[in-house]
């Protein structure tokens, strides 16, 4: 179910069930609610033909009427910049993960148009045995961080930080996903065609664990 937050300038995502926003919620444990979105959060709970009107407003955002919409399927496995970078130059654009490691970013190897979703970056988080041996009790949780740019901004996410250092591929990643293909004096013709304008966007985010 797409969000009712239509503010790129408003942080707050849209969490269901055991969720919780990191910029309204309070809570940290894994009882206290803190959803800002309909649903359980679970996959496939929204099925095609599924509404949702949020009139009131129900949900924090605008008072429209949202269809359940599918996500896009991912085209293979998520990948580190690195092996991205061996793949032949026509596949190095499509619907996939490609992860930076020396950032912790995940790429979406395409421009999301109107309407589109990505793909599961994570299936599932399941702690390993080593995790009983930590003294006490715990919660743990996952902290995601999501943004994303119009076409022609690429380099806002080229932008150095004094924490980290990006991958030396990153700047041919996002060209490439700029222009729906590799045209580096690689081989590949240029593409026949631009996507460009604000209904299209590329996409980011970044995985981590909390206890």
């Amino acid at each position: 179910m797409p969000t009712f937050n239509r503010d790129n300038q408003d942080l707050m995502t849209a969490s269901a069930g055991h969720a919780r926003d990191w910029v309204t919620s309070t809570a940290t444990d894994g009882v206290t609610d803190g959803a800002t979105h309909p649903g359980d959060g679970t996959d496939a709970y929204w099925s095609s033909g599924d509404s949702f009107d949020n009139s009131g407003p129900v949900w924090p955002g605008e008072e429209v009427s949202h269809d359940a919409a599918q996500n896009l399927q991912q085209e293979r496995a998520p990948m580190t910049m690195s092996q991205w970078a061996a793949l032949p130059n026509n596949l190095k654009v499509g619907n996939f993960w490609v992860i930076d490691h020396q950032t912790g970013w995940a790429y979406w190897a395409n421009q999301l148009q109107a309407g589109e979703t990505t793909s599961y970056l994570l299936d599932a988080a399941q702690m390993t045995a080593a995790a009983d041996n930590i003294p006490g009790e715990y919660y743990y949780g996952i902290h995601v961080d999501g943004q994303l740019i119009s076409p022609d901004r690429i380099n806002d996410f080229l932008a150095a930080d004094p924490d980290y250092t990006h991958h030396a591929d990153l700047s041919d990643f996002l060209t490439a996903v700029q222009n729906g293909s590799i045209d580096n004096n690689w081989g590949n013709p240029g593409p026949s065609s631009l996507w460009l304008g604000s209904s299209t966007v590329i996409w980011r985010i970044k995985v981590g664990g909390i206890i």
